[in-house]
């Protein structure tokens, strides 16, 4: 905690900075553990504000590979109904070629 020593005066004060210098002191007296504890809550805070800020970015990473993840499923079922296609036609021109050499064997 940053101590800006406002108690610490040098010197023996006069007149009314006597009054000035007393009450200053009762207030240190009065409000520096408070401003301590303060300081303390505010320190815990700012860990945990760090802690969650990492946190996010470990989610937001996930996220991120999570989308890409469902990209590349998209990506590998259209590869495969291309595949399926593919297959379905290369049966269709294999299919009428045996019904084919099957009728010209019963015809010959």
């Amino acid at each position: 905690m940053r101590d800006f020593a406002v108690h610490r005066e040098v010197g023996a004060p006069r007149g009314w900075r006597r009054a000035v210098r007393l009450v200053r002191q009762v207030m240190v007296r009065i409000l520096l553990p408070v401003f301590r504890r303060l300081s303390v809550l505010l320190e815990d805070m700012d860990a945990e504000q760090r802690r969650l800020k990492e946190q996010q970015g470990c989610m937001a990473r996930q996220l991120e590979a999570l989308l890409n993840h469902g990209w590349d499923h998209a990506a590998l079922l259209r590869r495969m109904a291309a595949l399926e296609r593919q297959v379905e036609d290369l049966r269709q021109q294999v299919v009428p070629e045996a019904v084919n050499a099957d009728n010209r064997q019963e015809v010959g």
